[in-house]
């Protein structure tokens, strides 16, 4: 299964918020800067979809902050 993500990086606050079904906001406040943000991104991702941040990858979009993320069944 595919997600789609806009990522707002170096936020004053963290937060996960389902826009419509399959696509979400994530602020973070760790910056954009050697893949900081698209981990912490995959951490409040995984907590939100009850699963282990291992199952998340991104598939498209890693410098960009809209993201394709993939969900692995395990």
């Amino acid at each position: 299964m595919r997600i789609r993500v806009k990522v707002n990086a170096g936020s004053k606050t963290e937060g996960v918020r389902l826009l419509e079904p399959g696509f979400y906001q994530i602020r973070t406040r760790a910056p954009a800067y050697r893949g900081k943000a698209n981990r912490r991104v995959l951490e409040l991702l995984a907590a939100e979809l009850d699963c282990a941040p291992d199952s998340l990858t991104i598939v498209a979009g890693r410098a960009s902050p809209l993201k394709l993320i993939e969900i692995r069944q395990s």
